[in-house]
């Protein structure tokens, strides 16, 4: 009796942390990814992806969009790759804890790589779905993205946990990510 008692509160426990944890998540928990330094007036698409229940051995495709504020726009259009090699996020010189660490900014275009085996892709649609996982992803939000990695004037940032790609004209913010 004592038993079952156990593994039905242990159930419930269990059962209601998972509840919590995909009821109350923070949906534009991805904005996480977007360095200080670099200001948002607005999120206007933010999707994730698991092919399993979040634990080991999942594949993830994420995808965001924000919108640049009109200040970060104008400093960066102003300065240009500098704005981005001051960051902290990027400063060797800082002994300060970031949240978020990008190991390199580029101009566009450029081809976008996996972290763990060197593939290149020019479309971030294929980065994004070479793991064959079915996502519903924004058709017209991945254009513009794919727009602004195709071209001069935007800013590709990559970390661990995927790229940033800004474009300081149309004043957009990209975070994608697929392990």
């Amino acid at each position: 009796m004592r038993l079952k008692y156990l593994v039905a509160l242990s159930s419930a426990v269990i059962l209601a942390g998972l509840a919590f944890h995909f009821f109350t998540s923070e949906p534009d928990g991805l904005s996480s990814n977007i360095p200080a330094g670099i200001e948002i007036d607005r999120t206007e698409q933010v999707r994730a992806y698991t092919s399993g229940f979040g634990g080991p051995g999942d594949f993830y495709v994420k995808f965001a969009v924000y919108g640049l504020s009109k200040a970060t726009a104008e400093e960066i259009s102003e300065k240009g790759e500098t704005f981005f090699k001051n960051l902290k996020c990027c400063s060797e010189q800082t002994s300060e804890r970031v949240d978020v660490r990008y190991q390199s900014w580029t101009q566009t275009p450029g081809p976008l790589e996996t972290w763990y085996d060197d593939k290149k892709f020019q479309r971030i649609s294929d980065y994004l779905l070479h793991r064959e996982i079915d996502v519903d992803l924004p058709k017209k939000e991945l254009e513009e993205a794919q727009s602004s990695l195709s071209t001069d004037g935007s800013f590709l940032g990559r970390q661990s946990h995927g790229y940033l790609l800004i474009n300081p004209n149309t004043r957009k913010i990209y975070y994608f990510y697929a392990n």
